[in-house]
This record gives structure tokens, sequence and C-alpha cells, in this order.
């Protein structure tokens, strides 16, 4: 568990996430849409997303 239980908190992206263990691996990851999280940049090769909406 990260601890994320609601989207009023910060993530903590000073721990392990899924798209960094998969960079790891030799995966490319890309986050394309909405998401409710600041600082998406983190475990992601590619990030477009949609206009205020994180």
């Amino acid at each position: 568990m990260n601890g994320k239980i609601v989207n009023v908190l910060a993530f903590n992206w000073q721990q392990d996430n899924f798209p960094e263990l998969l960079q790891a691996n030799g995966y490319q990851t890309d986050m394309i849409g909405k998401i409710h999280m600041d600082e998406i940049s983190q475990g992601f090769d590619f990030f477009l997303v949609l206009p205020e909406q994180g």
C-alpha cells in the first residue's frame, strides 16, 4: 500500500511505484489522459495530461 487513499493528499514519489518498476525491467511507460496527481513526470517516459486535470 502506498498511502494514497484520497485525491487531496500528495503522493510520495520517494517510494517505489509501478511505472518505475516497469522502466527498470525495460518497458517504456506513458501517461496519457487524466490523472488526479501532481508531478506526474516520475516513472513515465512520456506524459500528456488534459489541461487542468492533474
